[in-house]
This record gives C-alpha cells, structure tokens and sequence, in this order.
C-alpha cells in the first residue's frame, strides 16, 4: 500500500485559501497537486483547471517561506543557474 502524501505548508495555506473562496460565496477550482522532495527543498507543483500551472517552492519547515512561480520562470532560473555552474563569475584578486 501506497504512503499516504505528506501535507506540507503550501497545502494548509490552499486550503486556506479555499475557505476564503467558499465564504466569499465563490466556486473552488478542481486541482491537481504533485510534490516532491529534492534534498531539503519541497517542490509542490499545482493545476489548476483554466489557470496556468503554478510552482511553490519551501524549505520543508512549517515555518518556512513560501515562494510562489510559475513554471516558465522556474525554467528560467534554473537555466541560469546551469549557466553559471559551468561558467562561474571571475574571482577578484585582492591587491
């Protein structure tokens, strides 16, 4: 049998979110929510029906920062960061 998904920060602040909705008198969209565990750093990606696909990042600490991109700036960091691994940056010289 399958372990059942952790519940991390980035799901109690959608359901959060979700109560806000529902007292709002709005409709809450169907979702479909992956995680991942990469080290320390939780990867939770969300699809959201009709909405472009969003990509929260944490520490894995409930107290943790929660950073919220999509997934087309999360390509784009990571090219960049590819970029500067195999091209680190001159080091200055101290005269």
């Amino acid at each position: 049998m399958k372990p059942p998904r952790p519940i991390t920060a980035v799901d109690r602040v959608l359901a959060y979110g979700d109560q806000i909705a529902v007292a709002a008198g709005d409709a809450v969209k169907a979702r479909r929510r992956t995680h991942r565990r990469c080290g320390s750093l939780d990867v939770i990606v969300v699809e959201t029906s009709g909405e472009p696909t969003t990509v929260y990042l944490t520490h894995g600490e409930m107290d943790s920062a929660i950073i919220e991109t999509t997934g087309s700036e999360l390509v784009e960091a990571a090219a960049f960061v590819r970029e500067l691994m195999t091209k680190p940056p001159p080091v200055r010289r101290k005269r």
